[in-house]
């Protein structure tokens, strides 16, 4: 009885043993892309497909401020005023309308560097220029003048 258990193990054993030399795997991205340990090809099976190349992740910026006109001594601020956003090279990003109060609020994906708000008016005119180093820019106070 010993003897027929320890030839069953045995063969079982003789059955799971390969001869053949196991194969390395160039990377371990490898296994992710389908091929499998002790192949000589690649073979799909079912995983999951890895691209390398990173996409920068954006994040919409925040640029608020306010628009005025200096009248006298006093800052008047200009509702329902078309501001463009543009960068060092004067190409035009995005714009947006000025609200109550003369309050604007751009919110558009951009990296950190200098800016400028224009004024799209034909009876105001001015710009503003301001470096962006994070993702939000609060307070900015854009003062136009009255085309004569």
């Amino acid at each position: 009885m010993k003897t027929i258990v320890y030839l069953l193990a045995l063969s079982f054993l003789c059955s799971c043993v390969s001869t053949d030399s196991k194969k390395e795997p160039k990377s371990k991205l490898n296994y992710l892309n389908g091929e499998q340990y002790n192949s000589d090809s690649a073979i799909n099976v079912g995983g999951v497909p890895v691209n390398l190349k990173f996409k920068q992740i954006e994040k919409d910026s925040t640029i608020s401020g306010e628009i005025v006109v200096k009248e006298g001594l006093v800052f008047a601020p200009l509702n329902h005023q078309k501001l463009i956003l543009k960068d060092l090279k004067g190409k035009k990003l995005v714009e947006t309308e000025s609200k109550a109060g003369g309050v604007f609020m751009f919110k558009y994906a951009v990296p950190n560097g200098k800016y400028t708000i224009e004024v799209d008016s034909k009876k105001y005119q001015g710009t503003l220029s301001f470096e962006l180093k994070s993702y939000e820019k609060k307070n900015l106070k854009l003062i136009v003048k009255t085309i004569k």
